[in-house]
């Protein structure tokens, strides 16, 4: 609100102000709730680092919806494991994850929506055209602190990966304590 002008990301050839950035974080949110997401449902997210991984955990922030970035290079056995575990409701993912994503949707009964941050095949749904279909309004959503925001994996040592939950206060006790570490 007091920068819209200044820029907020910057991803190899991608840049956006606060204000477009936020104006597609409202845009997405708006198209989540759209597909019938709500508060407390699960996002999973296949995609190397990207500018979309910024825009998500924005969007999902803002609805109270649970982000859970999964290693790309995991074996499909471990991704179908921490997707199912979850219970997630929605995986986006980038295409060259598609034959991943495909085992994903045969063995996880609670997936109803896939999306591609490219052009989509089938039933999948794009990424960027829901977010242009929606306005950049804020959503109407109450969230608080003790609300789940994300889910980390850690390295599965001794078998599949462990998952760990935060919520939006832990969140940023994490960032502030990163930031004021020096």
């Amino acid at each position: 609100r007091r920068f819209p002008k200044k820029t907020a990301l910057i991803f190899e050839k991608t840049s956006y102000t606060f204000k477009e950035l936020d104006d597609r974080v409202n845009r997405l949110a708006n198209g989540l709730l759209n597909l019938g997401l709500h508060k407390s449902d699960k996002i999973a997210i296949i995609a190397d680092n990207c500018h979309q991984h910024v825009e998500i955990f924005c969007a999902v922030a803002k609805l109270s919806i649970i982000y859970m970035a999964a290693n790309p290079f995991l074996p499909v056995k471990e991704q179908i494991y921490i997707v199912k575990n979850i219970e997630a409701d929605t995986v986006i993912f980038q295409p060259k994850y598609r034959d991943t994503v495909n085992s994903l949707k045969r063995e996880i009964s609670s997936l109803k929506n896939l999306i591609v941050l490219s052009d989509p095949v089938g039933s999948e749904i794009s990424y960027e055209k829901l977010i242009e279909s929606h306005e950049s309004k804020d959503p109407d959503t109450l969230v608080h602190e003790d609300d789940d925001l994300l889910i980390i994996n850690t390295s599965g040592t001794t078998g599949f990966p462990k998952q760990i939950v935060h919520t939006h206060k832990s969140s940023l006790a994490i960032a502030l304590n990163a930031l004021f570490a020096h």
